[in-house]
């Protein structure tokens, strides 16, 4: 089964990311001890950062070093703190955490923050605009999307009367209107109306199952906690 770290890397889940690269990626968490705090992750699920190899561990700790060198330039701190736990998700992670005070390094202190603090945070800690529009405005516009999708497609698929009207070359009919044609005055053609009926249905179910799992992507919001 997939970590929450995991469904925020592939995009299921929206995150607020101030870095990527090939090895890992560094998004806000959604209940900081303090300001900017944010939690560097590897894209491999290890449970624990001493299973890590050691390049992947060494990679991370140059990553967060990055990002607390920024955080005590931006939040005009003396020091970025780094802690290390994991209780929470079996997905390897750092926490880099501008401290203000030595308590912040604390994870019980963890509170939810708003969505405009970790914005602003995470515009501090280095995401630009298309960052922050990319990462976390289109994830959660996911399933939004998806439903868009499918119920144009449907609308679209199934038009009948507007069709009828402004198609008259028989070669470029659609499909409702063959399927209405087997229907004659004395008779039908149920043979040639259930294929067609068939064939107009699996572009409908190919859609759904395409999209259909988007539609839960907009039920958690921002990072996680670690």
């Amino acid at each position: 089964m997939s970590t929450v770290f995991e469904k925020i890397i592939s995009g299921e889940f929206s995150g607020r990311f101030v870095w990527a690269d090939d090895i890992c990626v560094a998004f806000a968490t959604i209940e900081p001890t303090s300001p900017g705090h944010v939690l560097v992750v590897p894209r491999e699920p290890v449970p624990s950062w001493t299973g890590l190899d050691t390049s992947t561990c060494e990679h991370l700790m140059k990553v967060a070093q990055l990002i607390g060198r920024a955080q005590e330039v931006a939040f005009e701190v003396q020091r970025s703190g780094l802690v290390i736990a994991g209780f929470e998700v079996p997905h390897t992670h750092l926490h880099v955490i501008p401290l203000r005070q030595e308590s912040d390094v604390l994870l019980s202190n963890a509170a939810p923050a708003s969505d405009t603090e970790l914005d602003e945070a995470m515009e501090v800690d280095g995401a630009n605009v298309w960052t922050r529009y990319w990462r976390l405005a289109m994830p959660l516009a996911k399933p939004a999307l998806a439903t868009t999708v499918i119920f144009t497609f449907l609308a679209t698929w199934d038009e009948f009367a507007w069709a009828l009207t402004v198609i008259s070359t028989e070669t470029k009919r659609t499909l409702p209107i063959a399927i209405q044609l087997f229907h004659g005055q004395n008779s039908t053609q149920w043979g040639l109306v259930f294929a067609a009926s068939l064939i107009a249905i699996l572009p409908v179910i190919v859609v759904y199952l395409i999209f259909q799992r988007h539609f839960v992507a907009g039920l958690t919001a921002g990072a996680v906690k670690g």
